[in-house]
């Protein structure tokens, strides 16, 4: 049988404000704790206080005692509508290997944990290289002993060469790649609702613009900061 995922637990003494993450149009707000500072069909902007972290505490009836606020963590739920602009740059020409044929390689001897290097010190003549490296473990006599590593390195000269990139494969990887930050921004309970691309080439860098509208949690929490004590 499958254990049931423990529920993140708040801690309630940490005292605060549920306030707006993104600008939008409040759709749902629940206050479970604290009051909802604004109404449904609101405009917000990012930093707004959604929900105070306090309780009105009214007197009793006919008392002439001021209205008391107890401060709370404030906890609940806020809906809304945002609309989302995200936007990728890449250019359309790459930077690709060419290589040129020269090469130059070494060989090296492992026994003992040591290492010997038939190549000494003539060091690498190419200021751009790869290099590939080859080992094969000589067989040893029946007696047994411990194993001898031969090595071979290989360095292979290379220069760079700009390369046009096809702009339609471009622009389908820079949607794809807008598509899966929008998700990840989103959330497991946000949703599109609707979107759309646009693309403009400029300075030999083509730039993809998404532009959503979207309905998602707008509320995060801020803790409150401590009070200032008197000197």
């Amino acid at each position: 049988q499958e254990t049931l995922p423990r529920p993140e637990t708040v801690d309630e003494t940490v005292l605060g404000d549920i306030v707006a993450e993104a600008p939008g149009i409040i759709t749902h707000i629940e206050a479970w704790s604290g009051d909802a500072a604004v109404e449904e069909g609101a405009t917000v902007l990012a930093g707004d206080v959604l929900i105070r972290g306090s309780i009105q505490m009214d007197p009793p009836q006919w008392s002439e005692n001021p209205i008391l606020w107890m401060p709370v963590r404030a906890m609940g739920q806020v809906e809304g509508r945002t609309w989302r602009t995200l936007t990728a740059v890449i250019p359309l020409k790459a930077e690709v290997k060419r290589y040129t044929g020269e090469e130059k390689s070494g060989w090296s001897l492992t026994f003992l944990g040591r290492r010997v290097n038939f190549f000494q010190n003539s060091g690498i003549p190419f200021d751009r290289y790869d290099k590939i490296s080859r080992t094969w473990c000589l067989p040893q006599p029946k007696s047994g002993g411990l194993p001898v590593f031969l090595c071979r390195e290989t360095w292979r000269e290379y220069e760079t060469v700009s390369l046009p990139v096809e702009e339609g494969a471009a622009r389908v990887l820079l949607e794809e790649r807008l598509a899966e930050q929008l998700a990840a921004l989103l959330g497991e309970d946000g949703r599109e609702v609707s979107r759309s691309f646009s693309a403009e080439v400029a300075d030999g860098q083509l730039a993809v613009t998404l532009t959503a509208e979207c309905v998602e949690e707008l509320g995060r929490f801020v803790p409150a900061m401590p009070a200032e004590t008197a000197p």
